[in-house]
């Protein structure tokens, strides 16, 4: 009994370890790591991950120079066309590189970053706002909250959003600390250039949060020369940004005839678009984001921010979202139909929890609240672990096509513009409706052009088979080809 009183953990150990953030941050990674394989045929979002999967494939397979993205699905062109900044792509290409192509690169590179993420927030926040304990909670919430499943997908949301965050923890520390040696203000002011870039760059909406640098650029005591320096790496990490999203992605579109990745609609049609889809776009909010329980202890927080006049949280709400609902309109339909637009606010929200809880004064309570608000915000997250077994029919996609026509052949689907089908034939072509698939079914024009195969998704992801009156020469449950001759 006094040996195993001696191993056994106390209690006051074990509450350190559960109070510790990256205790939390390494169990979600460890959980995150289940079914990271998977093919990106989970339902959610399946489509923006193998546009992403094409891009890196092709660094791979055509042309490795990163201004030139391409993409399979602009049919008979190459491809090259114009596409946030692929650095998230690159990395998963450099991987490749070093160990063959695998598409779950993209969903460890993602993890890997939107953990450290995580811990830049949680470092942020207790820095700047000296408190721990609001630290720990906000960071907990924005672990548990849409961040736990995007972060593991094969898209560049939560990976931009976690620069940005550095950027911000950086900057921060390059403006507040006036005492220090000169090569550590170099290195923070350094970083934290090259982390708003690579933010900014690879998701542009993520840099709406950057603007919240005014409060510690005005602050007393930051010196002129310091100002200076901070302003100038800020100009030129936007004005790469600009360059990169104003300049060279309007010339790639341009010029090599390929539009496909959504840069965004004018102020009046996005807020008109938002006018007849208001009640789906709130709901981003309340229901998406940090799920109902997270949501109504945020709006306690935001009243006990208002309340108490906290000013920096005032500031950075003031400074913060205006430019988040300049991203929501310029966003407009797409805001209120896909939820990994909000992921980008998540973060603030998180921050008004983590307010709210720690108002709430009483452990037991805090300790309720807290575990209820990250239960039910991974619990509509599941079906993202996984892949339905119908869905799974497409990994046969290639190998079928290739017994029918070759690599360099054309093919259509009727995939109503998604991605997904033409990732896995890995092939060339278009994604289209069924009229349209009907129509190029018809077309000796594009036959002479290199159209060689149809394939129809039988019930994938909500496509329809329709008949094309042709001779079939494969049938699976999930899709049928045709053969043109």
């Amino acid at each position: 009994m006094i040996g195993l009183s001696l191993i056994r953990p106390s209690r006051a150990k074990i509450m350190m370890v559960l109070s510790d953030i990256r205790f939390w941050i390494l169990f979600c990674f460890v959980v995150r790591l289940v079914g990271i394989t998977n093919p990106p045929l989970e339902v959610s979002h399946n489509w923006r991950q193998t546009l992403g999967t094409m891009v890196t494939r092709n660094f791979l397979e055509v042309n490795s120079n990163i201004l030139y993205p391409r993409i399979d699905v602009g049919g008979d062109h190459a491809g090259i066309t114009g596409m946030e900044f692929p650095l998230f792509n690159y990395i998963s290409y450099l991987m490749s590189v070093l160990f063959g192509y695998r598409h779950w690169y993209g969903r460890l590179v993602n993890l890997v970053v939107s953990s450290f993420g995580v811990l830049y927030f949680f470092r942020l926040i207790r820095d700047q706002l000296k408190c721990r304990q609001l630290a720990f909670y906000s960071a907990m919430v924005l672990l548990f909250s849409l961040w736990f499943s995007c972060s593991r997908k094969i898209m560049p949301d939560t990976f931009a959003m976690s620069f940005v965050i550095a950027a911000l923890y950086h900057g921060c520390r390059y403006l507040g600390l006036e005492t220090c040696s000169s090569g550590r203000r170099f290195v923070d002011v350094a970083l934290f250039g090259v982390f708003a870039a690579i933010g900014m760059l690879t998701k542009l909406p993520s840099g709406y949060l950057l603007p919240v640098l005014a409060m510690p650029f005005l602050r007393r005591g930051v010196s002129a020369a310091h100002r200076t320096v901070f302003a100038s790496v800020a100009l030129l990490s936007i004005s790469t940004t600009l360059a990169w999203y104003f300049c060279w992605v309007p010339h790639l579109t341009e010029t090599y005839g390929v539009s496909h990745f959504f840069m965004g609609v004018g102020f009046g049609e996005g807020f008109h678009e938002l006018a007849g889809n208001w009640p789906l776009a709130l709901k981003r909010f309340y229901e998406t984001a940090i799920k109902y329980i997270g949501f109504v202890v945020s709006l306690v927080g935001l009243g006990w921010v208002v309340l108490k006049r906290d000013r920096l949280i005032m500031g950075l709400l003031l400074l913060s979202f205006p430019f988040f609902i300049g991203v929501v309109a310029m966003s407009g339909y797409n805001f209120a139909h896909h939820t990994y637009y909000v992921i980008p606010y998540v973060p603030v929200m998180a921050l008004l929890a983590g307010v709210g809880l720690r108002a709430m004064k009483r452990p037991y309570l805090i300790v309720f609240l807290l575990a209820a608000i990250c239960i039910e915000g991974v619990s509509d997250q599941q079906p993202d672990f996984r892949v339905k077994e119908h869905n799974r029919e497409l990994l046969a996609l290639e190998a079928d096509l290739d017994a029918c026509c070759g690599r360099e052949s054309l093919i259509v689907v009727n995939g109503a513009g998604s991605p997904t089908a033409i990732y896995f034939a890995h092939r060339r072509g278009w994604s289209l409706p069924n009229e349209g698939v009907v129509e190029y079914s018809r077309s000796r024009d594009l036959r002479q052009r290199g159209l060689k195969c149809i394939v129809v998704l039988n019930n994938v992801f909500g496509a329809v088979p329709v008949d094309l009156g042709l001779p079939i020469s494969i049938q699976r449950n999930a899709y049928t080809i045709y053969v043109l001759e």
